[in-house]
């Protein structure tokens, strides 16, 4: 294995890890709201979805990054 394939795969795991925590963090908010009787916030969606787009985006790209680096 070289460099460039541990790389490719800290990345991978760093991004289903925040990805992961992102889904925890959202559930409990889900969770606390409704337990007392609240109703989410219409930006909860946009937040959640453009949060978990920016991390799998800036994940890509820096993998993209390392792969081209390895091929040169």
């Amino acid at each position: 294995m070289n460099n460039g394939n541990i790389n490719s795969y800290r990345i991978a795991k760093d991004i289903g890890l925040l990805v992961k925590m992102i889904l925890i963090i959202a559930f409990s908010y889900i969770t606390i709201n409704f337990s007392g009787g609240n109703t989410l916030p219409n930006t909860f969606t946009l937040i959640l979805v453009g949060s978990i787009f920016a991390v799998v985006s800036v994940g890509l790209i820096l993998y993209m990054h390392i792969n081209k680096k390895a091929s040169l």
